[in-house]
C-alpha cells in the first residue's frame, strides 16, 4: 500500500472496530451477569453469529441455562463447539465435559481429551487439573504419571492448591518424578497454607517423621491439629499417635500455634 494516510486510515479502522467488538462482547456478559438477558442477547447474538468466539460461549451458557431464551442443550453444544473451535477455553472445557460424560452428544472421551488439552496448552489452569487427574487415575486412558505430573506441576504454578497437594505426594512417592522429599514439603506447605487439609495433614507427617524436613514434633502437632479442625479424619487419629511422643509442654504449645495459625489463615505458621 503506497498512500501512507491510507494505511494509517486502515489501522485505525481496525483498531476502533477491535476496540468495539470487545466492548459490545463485555457490554453483553455484564448484562447477562447483572440478570438483563435482553440486553445482553441482544448485544451477543450478532457478535456471535459474526464469529466472536466470547460472545459465542456466553451464547451457549445463556442457551444451556435458559438465560432470557427457551432452555436448548442443542444450541447450547452448536455455540460452545463453534467457540471451542476459535480457541476460547471455557467453551473447550465445557464442550469436553459433555464429551466425556455423553451429554447432548455421543460420549466421546478422545475428543473430550483432545478439548482439555488445547485448554490446558493454553495455559488454563482447570483443563491442566482435569488432564492430570485423568492421566493419574487411568481409567479413560492408560494411566501415565509422568503426564499427569507435568499437567499438575503447569497448574500449581498458577496457585492451584489441590494440585499441589497432589505433586507434593507424587514428588514424595516419585510417581511421574524423581523422588524427592525436599520438594513434596514445598509443594504441601503452598498448598496447606491455602487451607488444604490433605496437604496439611501430609505436612505434619513430614514434620513427626522428618520426611524432607527435620524432625519437629511441635509443628507436626501442630499441622495435624489444623487438618483435624478442617475435618480429616486421618489427621485426627494421628494426633493421639504423635502425642506418645510429645511432652505435655509441647502440646500445649502446638495446639496454641495451631490456633494462632487458623487465625492467620493457614499463613506464615
Amino acid at each position: 500500500m503506497k498512500n501512507p494516510l491510507l494505511l494509517v486510515a486502515v489501522i485505525s479502522v481496525f483498531i476502533w472496530t477491535s476496540t468495539s467488538v470487545i466492548a459490545d462482547t463485555q457490554k453483553g456478559v455484564d448484562a447477562m451477569y447483572d440478570g438483563d438477558y435482553e440486553t445482553a442477547i441482544t448485544e451477543l447474538k450478532p457478535l456471535a453469529e459474526g464469529g466472536d468466539a466470547e460472545a459465542q460461549y456466553h451464547l451457549g451458557d445463556m442457551y444451556r441455562n435458559g438465560y432470557g431464551v427457551p432452555e436448548d442443550e442443542k444450541q447450547a453444544i452448536k455455540w460452545y463447539k463453534s467457540a471451542a473451535k476459535l480457541g476460547n477455553v471455557n467453551a473447550q472445557i465445557n464442550i469436553g465435559l459433555l464429551y466425556l460424560i455423553g451429554q447432548g452428544i455421543p460420549q466421546d472421551t478422545d475428543k473430550a481429551i483432545e478439548l482439555f488439552t488445547q485448554a490446558a496448552e493454553q495455559g488454563n489452569a482447570h483443563a491442566q487439573g482435569y488432564l492430570a487427574v485423568v492421566y493419574y487415575k487411568g481409567e479413560i486412558v492408560p494411566q501415565n504419571y509422568t503426564m499427569s505430573a507435568k499437567w499438575f506441576a503447569l497448574a500449581a504454578e498458577q496457585g492451584r492448591p489441590i494440585a499441589q497437594s497432589f505433586l507434593g505426594t507424587m514428588y514424595l512417592r516419585g510417581e511421574g518424578v524423581p523422588k524427592d522429599q525436599k520438594t513434596a514439603v514445598r509443594w504441601f506447605t503452598l498448598a496447606a497454607e491455602q487451607g488444604i487439609a490433605k496437604a496439611q495433614s501430609n505436612l505434619g507427617a513430614s514434620y513427626f517423621h522428618g520426611i524432607g524436613v527435620p524432625k519437629d514434633y511441635v509443628k507436626a502437632y501442630m499441622w495435624m491439629e489444623i487438618a483435624a479442625s478442617l475435618g480429616n479424619k486421618k489427621a485426627n487419629y494421628n494426633r493421639i499417635i504423635f502425642t506418645k511422643e510429645m511432652t505435655e509442654e509441647q502440646i500445649v504449645k502446638a495446639k496454641t500455634l495451631a490456633s494462632n495459625c487458623i487465625k492467620k489463615e493457614y499463613k506464615n505458621c
